[in-house]
């Protein structure tokens, strides 16, 4: 068919009435993903109008992260599709694609891009134009701006080229996402995954991405001369140490865009490349038809898509772009560029050449796009090609070094064998579908046997990018409990989770590994949607006679590591798929470790060892210090607690950059331990929430437990029961009130701790159990909220605290409050408490005694909690957002 005819079916419609899919695909990646959905959600074009509507479809491909739970609370009313299992781009993509039914034309942008206003206006207009126009490609921007450094060796004769090791921006490694300009060699990559090499000889030009406050950059190249470097006005002679040349130069100019793409062509050998990658952005770029586009951003007609098919899903990713393309030029359909519609991407955030999946799919689908498309001469130079490109490597890296008498190195070589077997497995195929539609039909079947596995990419810190924070979640999660330090850690990870300027990766200890990892998808929903605070089970029944006898001879150091080998392997057998994938090796340097669970706890990884390894990588330290009481009062912990939290804090005094301290009060104590201990600690007091459980859901309401409480006189108590709550005081000065309140019942909110059997024992065996003393086996936050609203006294009697959670929630509910003035409370409480001392049961008592006989007096106290301003979660996230993101020195 000539190019200049519009192929069958394509007549031009009118310029309403279009309606245009756009798809986005997620693989692990979602606040990426959410960053490009955002994007697209502010373009005002979005919104329906008479020229055409559009819709948003999100993809996951199989992620094995906690992509999905995360996709679904940030977009609930989008089309969210469910891969079973990564599909890889061409598959993922096509299972948005074969139900075109009343689609105009389908949007393509990955998940690593931003739109820009106007982008698909532009497009649609321009397709519209023209009825032959099967594509139009945008004018892709890399993400970032850029400055430009000069990079001159001193002159000398017979010396070789300088190479650039690496470059840093504020102190993030930017090396991968350099841009070589003029007068920069890129020689053949020695390794798989394929390195970015980038040699200067005399005079060369690297384009680097910085952020808009940029402060300096570093750059370090290997040389044995001077070498000369300019920025700007910045100018700057290094001489070598030890073969590197390092140099740090202020970023004092202003930054600028370079192209990405502006549609897509074919070299002489018929490798596709992206037109104008690196070159200076600029307004002025023509409108032109050109060979194809990028899969990153493009418009695509929907009539183009039910001539041709779709994209080839054996392709599984790299060059499923082309070969579609190529095939729609056969077809008679055209691509033309229109640089008026914008997309920003992200230069090598999801994929790129060091993917370890790259080498044998790109050389693979190279070949088989020509074998599909080309005609002969076309196929016989791309195979020349690629035998010279395959014997290269091997003549010096395995023949030569087997001719010197040493190992020889297959890595590229093997890399090679890989894409020819993969190529005779796929050819056949390919060959007997050159012309008709393909990829209509759905298959699961994607994979080479020659590819390689390749795990989830670690989130890293980027130039103008979010503050990456791991956060360590296990005790949180494995405890199941909704008290406490579990309510504030699952507040804060929610809260942090949806902000934008935070790329928040919740990690957990995994035994199994000896490592953390990130957070599968049941795991993220677990921690993103907590309902119930469980109490602890009754004691539980004595062991079997025969397992009291033989137990013993099972507790040998050789039998306990048998059964702790059966135990792994079990473990490792029944693990869920996908698991080991998460493992993170390596915390990228730049990001921040924030600790704000109960990781005194973690044994396997004690901080004492694992802050020093982290700091050594150039990772910041953030820990949240909810108080020092086993510091300041072991007595009222286990020794070994005690003892291990004492470690503990001695290693966040030493390498934490930061503290944020719950309370004045914290903060004060751990300034005086660090001073005692010859230390400098630098913090920040971040105040809790009163809005508790406003942020997750809430659970179902325990109705039985309500109802049973109906015309009580409430008095609530939240909080574990442990020595320095004080539940004994509690119980007394309840006691105390005896006939002079028939009607009041006490609840106890809090699963039973440590050291506090006779307490619990109490509790269990009181007269009035099960109905003026009540203990539920578990609280839902929605029971919780409703305990708080009908109370008439919270009382809140512990020894000590560090900030006092329940205090703050039932000011936040209007409740009267009745606080021990121990540790922090009387600072969270201020006036709107009324205190007594700890020690004394009795003062409780005739507090308990007016406000629960004198009406005036109780609606007084409920007034002034009413009136008190109490802090709300979102400011504290937004408090500890800041904290994270604060630049500091160690």
């Amino acid at each position: 068919m000539p190019a200049h005819s519009p192929p069958p079916g394509a007549a031009a419609r009118p310029h309403s009435g279009w309606h245009v899919r756009i798809v986005v695909l997620n693989w692990n990646a979602a606040h990426l993903t959410a960053r490009c959905v955002r994007s697209l959600l502010a373009a005002e074009e979005l919104r329906d109008g008479p020229e055409f509507t559009a819709e948003i479809v999100i993809v996951d491909n199989g992620s094995i992260d906690g992509s999905v739970p995360l996709l679904r609370r940030w977009f609930p009313d989008l089309t969210l599709i469910e891969n079973p299992s990564n599909l890889g781009f061409a598959e993922g993509c096509n299972r948005a694609l074969r139900d075109l039914d009343g689609i105009d034309a389908v949007a393509l942008v990955n998940n690593d891009a931003v739109v820009r206003t106007g982008w698909l206006e532009a497009m649609a207009a321009r397709m519209r134009s023209d009825p032959r126009i099967g594509a139009v490609a945008p004018r892709i921007r890399l993400d970032s701006g850029f400055v430009t450094v000069r990079v001159r060796p001193a002159p000398r004769a017979g010396a070789g080229r300088v190479r650039i090791e690496r470059v840093s921006v504020d102190g993030l490694d930017a090396t991968d996402r350099v841009l070589a300009g003029d007068g920069v060699v890129r020689p053949p990559a020695p390794s798989i995954p394929l390195r970015l090499e980038r040699e200067v000889e005399r005079d060369g030009e690297l384009h680097v991405p910085v952020p808009a406050d940029a402060g300096h950059l570093t750059i370090a190249v290997r040389s044995d001369r001077e070498v000369r470097f300019t920025l700007g006005d910045g100018d700057l002679t290094a001489a070598p140490s030890e073969g590197i040349v390092e140099a740090t130069l202020p970023v004092t100019i202003d930054s600028h865009r370079r192209i990405n793409s502006l549609g897509t062509g074919l070299t002489a050998w018929t490798e596709g490349f992206e037109r104008r990658a690196g070159e200076a952005d600029r307004n002025d770029f023509p409108s032109e038809e050109v060979p194809g586009w990028s899969g990153g951003g493009v418009l695509l007609r929907a009539d183009a898509l039910r001539s041709i098919g779709l994209f080839d899903p054996s392709f599984f990713a790299y060059y499923e772009d082309t070969d579609l393309s190529w095939r729609g030029r056969r077809a008679g359909w055209i691509t033309v560029t229109e640089p008026a519609a914008v997309i920003d991407h992200v230069l090598r955030a999801t994929g790129g050449s060091t993917w370890p999946g790259f080498f044998v799919l790109n050389y693979r689908n190279w070949l088989l796009t020509v074998l599909r498309n080309g005609g002969r001469r076309d196929i016989a130079v791309a195979l020349r090609t690629a035998a010279r490109l395959a014997w290269v490597p091997t003549r010096y890296n395995v023949i030569g070094r087997l001719r010197r008498l040493r190992r020889p190195d297959w890595r590229i070589a093997s890399r090679w064998g890989r894409v020819a077997a993969s190529l005779a497995g796929a050819a056949p195929r390919v060959l007997a579908h050159r012309s008709g539609p393909v990829g209509t039909t759905p298959t699961d079947r994607v994979r080479s046997i020659w590819q390689p596995r390749s795990s989830p990419r670690t989130p890293a810190p980027r130039p103008d990018g979010p503050t990456v924070v791991f956060v360590d979640v296990t005790e949180t999660l494995r405890s199941g409990w909704r008290a406490g330090i579990q309510r504030v850690v699952t507040e804060l990870v929610v809260g942090l989770t949806d902000r934008t300027d935070i790329e928040l990766v919740p990690i957990i200890w995994s035994e199994l590994d000896g490592a953390y990892r990130r957070l599968g998808p049941d795991e993220t929903a677990s921690l993103l949607a907590p309902t119930t605070m469980r109490n602890h089970p009754p004691a539980p029944p004595a062991p079997h006679p025969i397992k009291r006898i033989i137990g013993p001879l099972t507790r040998g150091p050789k039998v306990t590591a048998c059964k702790d080998a059966v135990r792994h392997r079990r473990a490792l057998a029944t693990r869920p798929a996908g698991q080991a994938d998460l493992v993170v090796h390596e915390f990228p340097a730049g990001s921040v470790f924030f600790d704000p669970d109960a990781t005194w706890n973690l044994r396997a990884a004690p901080r004492a060892e694992w802050y020093p390894r982290l700091a050594r990588t150039g990772v910041r330290i953030v820990s949240l210090q909810h108080d020092l009481l086993p510091v300041t009062n072991p007595a009222w912990f286990d020794p070994n607690l005690a003892q291990v939290f004492r470690d503990h804090t001695d290693a966040v005094t030493t390498w934490a950059d930061l503290v944020i301290c719950n309370s004045r009060h914290t903060e004060s104590e751990l300034r005086s331990y660090a001073a005692q201990c010859g230390r400098q600690v630098a913090t920040t007091v971040v105040t809790f929430g009163a809005d508790a459980a406003s942020s997750t859901p809430v659970g179902e309401l325990d109705d039985e437990l309500l109802t049973s409480l109906d015309g009580r006189r409430i008095v609530l108590t939240v909080g574990t029961v442990e020595p320095r709550k004080n539940h004994t005081a509690i119980l007394d000065a309840f006691d105390r009130l005896g006939a002079a309140h028939p009607d009041a019942t006490l609840v106890i909110a809090g699963r039973q701790g440590w050291r506090v059997e006779d307490v619990a024992d109490r509790i269990r065996r009181h007269p009035g159990a099960g109905t003026s003393v009540v203990w539920p086996a578990s609280v839902s936050d929605a029971t919780l909220a409703a305990l708080y609203r009908r109370a008439d006294v919270v009382v809140v009697a512990s020894h000590s605290e560090g900030f006092g959670l329940p205090l703050i929630e039932a000011l936040g509910h209007g409740a009267a409050v009745v606080s021990s003035t121990g540790g922090a409370l009387s600072e969270v409480g201020a006036d709107a408490v009324t205190t007594f001392d700890p020690s004394r049961p009795d003062e409780l008592a005739e507090h308990l005694d007016r406000l629960l006989g004198d009406p005036a007096e109780l609606a007084r106290a409920r007034e002034r909690a009413r009136l008190r301003d109490a802090p709300r979660w979102a400011d504290c996230v937004a408090a500890v957002a800041s904290a994270l993101r604060s630049r500091l020195d160690s």
